[in-house]
């Protein structure tokens, strides 16, 4: 039996795609890890909300 794919939606810096979820958490984490300041924030923004296993995530702080 074929695994459904847990499939988010990403708003970041005003771009949203759909992505599934373990990509988007390697893609941000990777970001991330990668960023500074501001837009590390950002980018650690959109982890948390995947990590809480919300299906709409965003960048924005404290909507988390």
């Amino acid at each position: 039996m074929a695994k459904k794919k847990d499939m988010v939606t990403v708003t970041c810096y005003g771009r949203t795609e759909t992505m599934e979820r373990n990509k988007a958490m390697q893609f941000y984490r990777d970001c991330a890890q990668n960023s500074e300041g501001h837009e590390r924030n950002r980018y650690f923004n959109v982890l948390m909300d995947l990590m809480d296993g919300k299906k709409e995530c965003n960048d924005r702080d404290g909507d988390y």
